[in-house]
């Protein structure tokens, strides 16, 4: 009896630790293949699919147009450009959620998300003032998040980051950490739960927004590359068209010397693209040269 009571709490443990399911704020099915697209760097195929499937003021078509604009940043496709249209939209949402009396959940989700990427514009371009005003815009809704952050897997992704990022700060910089104190209370290791549990996510926006942002957290603000490299890795091998994530894990391997990919097969991925201009490639060797 006690045996067949261990294997019984064994296999619920197993379960309960390798499978994740939340409700999401989105027909999932329809933003599946756009975003399988946006990772695999197929950006124009991504945004001829989300002009036939989605109406252009929908909540979709917001955030996948935000990512597809943040590539071609990265990809240094008309950078100044696409960094004033995250804004614009970014504001055009506080804006529309200020006066609202009752913002629906899309709603709040979608002005964090649109946040995200408008606070990694700001640091991409070293607007630091800019980013401290973004910040401050996203507190009414971060702070209903972080009390309904078991509602929806997107508000789970959302108060993990918080979570983790700003519970970093607190434990690993204290003297940094004494100038949030207008922000919300964080919890590092709540914020690692509930990533990890994205990680579980069958939404490609859940789980590969949770993995790249603990593995850039781990990597940037933690300097602990050994375990931001399987997270990496992880997403090379899951998209192994998209040159970001080749390069990114370049940049760790080096660190590390690993050799969990090299130099030669970073370059095959990106002069071997069919989908990026020349430009793009130019663009994405001298990274590669720089590392």
């Amino acid at each position: 009896m006690r045996n067949k009571l261990v294997a019984i709490a064994t296999l619920l443990f197993f379960f309960a630790f390798n499978s994740f399911s939340a409700e999401s704020l989105f027909d999932k099915t329809k933003m599946d293949e756009c975003f399988n697209l946006i990772y695999n760097y197929k950006l124009q195929e991504a945004d001829s699919l989300a002009t036939a499937e989605f109406k252009a003021t929908s909540h979709e078509r917001f955030i996948i147009d935000i990512n597809i604009q943040w590539y071609n940043i990265l990809s240094n496709v008309n950078k100044s450009e696409n960094y004033k249209r995250i804004t614009a939209t970014f504001q055009a949402l506080v804006k529309r959620s200020e006066k609202a009396k009752h913002p629906s959940q899309k709603d709040i989700f979608l002005i964090l998300y649109s946040g995200i990427f408008k606070l990694r514009c700001d640091a991409y371009f070293n607007e630091k003032f800019k980013a401290l005003d973004t910040y401050f815009k996203l507190l009414p809704n971060m702070k209903y998040v972080l009390k309904h952050s078991s509602d929806c897997e997107e508000f789970r992704l959302m108060a993990g980051m918080y979570n983790y990022a700003f519970g970093s700060i607190k434990e690993q910089h204290p003297i940094l950490a004494t100038s949030l104190i207008f922000f919300p209370k964080s919890d590092m290791t709540l914020g690692q739960t509930q990533l990890n549990q994205c990680l579980k996510s069958d939404f490609p926006v859940v789980k590969t927004e949770a993995c790249y942002f603990l593995y850039k957290t781990r990597s940037e603000l933690n300097k602990d590359y050994a375990k931001s490299e399987y997270l990496i890795e992880t997403l090379n091998n899951q998209y192994k068209t998209n040159p970001l994530y080749a390069i990114e894990l370049l940049k760790t391997s080096t660190i590390l010397k690993s050799n969990a990919i090299t130099k030669k097969e970073v370059v095959a991925i990106i002069t071997g693209s069919r989908v990026l201009s020349q430009a793009q490639k130019n663009h994405f060797l001298e990274t590669v040269e720089d590392i």
